[in-house]
């Protein structure tokens, strides 16, 4: 966040208009986005569902009308088309399937490991499987997920069929 801050410092000191390259060629709002990444860690290693409904009202009662209030003022300025294209999150690709993929996976492992009991937890799992290739025990982290049990049955299954 800091970088971002010193990019923006010193582009409009020499230029005037819209940032388009360094943290912000990827994404709109660095800074917002550098937040709510450190506020979801915390969120996720916390492991619990209030902590989430707290993060989404402080995103919606704070960021959002920051967010907006600072693109109503920057219509103004040349090249806000472009700019306007960029997403809230990152672009990885210039196709929107392949953000898509992207984000669902992202977003999967984190319920994933929110869901089992943080990431802590999580990590402390799959690193005990890859260490003792005790692959078994997948089926059992996957279990306490209710998201995720028709995958640990499927799984159950295909076990039984071998």
């Amino acid at each position: 966040m800091t970088g971002s801050d010193c990019q923006k410092y010193y582009t409009l000191k020499y230029e005037k208009g819209l940032i388009t390259t360094g943290f912000f060629k990827l994404t709109r709002n660095p800074n917002y986005l550098g937040e709510v990444m450190i506020y979801s860690s915390f969120a996720m290693i916390g492991g619990r569902w209030e902590f989430w409904g707290i993060l989404i009202f402080v995103w919606t009662a704070l960021f959002l009308p920051r967010m907006l209030i600072k693109d109503i003022s920057l219509r103004k300025k040349k090249g806000w088309d472009k700019y306007d294209s960029y997403m809230f999150w990152p672009k990885f690709s210039s196709s929107c399937l392949d953000n898509v993929i992207i984000y669902a996976v992202v977003i999967t492992l984190g319920l994933t490991m929110y869901a089992s009991g943080g990431f802590l937890f999580f990590y402390s799992e799959v690193s005990y499987m890859i260490t003792y290739n005790d692959y078994g025990r997948m089926l059992t982290l996957i279990s306490k997920i209710e998201l995720f049990t028709f995958l640990a049955q499927g799984l159950e299954a295909i076990k039984l069929y071998l």
